[in-house]
């Protein structure tokens, strides 16, 4: 365990209330409380200051991806679904293969217009914006 070195010296500085108010500004997007640990963190420890940041393109993209990564769950339940139909046959077999082809069909196409969507939105800055 390491011996902790007291703090006994004092550094001071004299700033503008604008340089202040920029201090402050970057202590509310760091999390931190107090000048002097905003000030140690940033001065005397060995990693950077990261200030989280979110942009609404970012959430959109993030909303797009979600939207279709539900589409390809909802293609995987579906695909479940034949192939049970398919291995027990509860329907005749010529049936549960036409039945499968019309589903793979339409997911087919519900993938296709999902994944053009986002291609178009992702395309197109003017949308982002």
């Amino acid at each position: 365990m390491k011996s902790r070195t007291p703090k006994t010296l004092f550094i001071k500085c004299r700033v503008t209330p604008g340089d202040r108010e920029r201090l402050h500004e970057l202590m509310r997007k760091t999390g931190h409380r107090s000048e002097a640990s905003f000030i140690r963190d940033a001065v005397f420890k060995d990693k950077p200051i990261t200030i989280p940041t979110s942009s609404p393109t970012d959430d959109e993209i993030l909303q797009k991806m979600n939207d279709l990564i539900r589409e390809f769950n909802r293609i995987g339940t579906n695909y479940n679904q034949i192939a049970v139909k398919v291995n027990t046959a509860s329907l005749p077999l010529a049936q549960a293969l036409e039945a499968s082809s019309r589903t793979f069909a339409g997911l087919r196409e519900t993938l296709r217009r999902a994944s053009q969507e986002l291609r178009d939105y992702l395309a197109d800055p003017n949308k982002r914006l």
